[in-house]
């Protein structure tokens, strides 16, 4: 169960990134296949926690910026780490 409305997808810490990536990907995918259409415009959200952002997730997080993945990118910083 979860809190939130609509479809969402857990990953490891660091990882919301790549998690976004595939979403954006399948997403892309299923427009190019007429499964969806393109005007229902949906967007792609990642949410996570400030270490696993620019902490241990850094390098996910500069990757995604460098191949300029379309989402939304919501950093919390919680100073907690966990």
């Amino acid at each position: 169960y979860t809190p939130f409305r609509g479809s969402w997808l857990y990953t490891a810490m660091a990882s919301a990134p790549a998690g976004a990536q595939g979403v954006r990907d399948a997403l892309d995918i299923l427009v190019a296949k007429q499964r969806i259409p393109p005007e229902e415009d949906l967007a792609v959200v990642a949410l996570t926690g400030d270490g696993a952002a620019y902490g241990m997730g850094l390098s996910a997080t500069s990757a995604a910026i460098e191949r300029g993945l379309d989402f939304l990118y919501l950093c919390y910083d919680n100073e907690g780490y966990g």
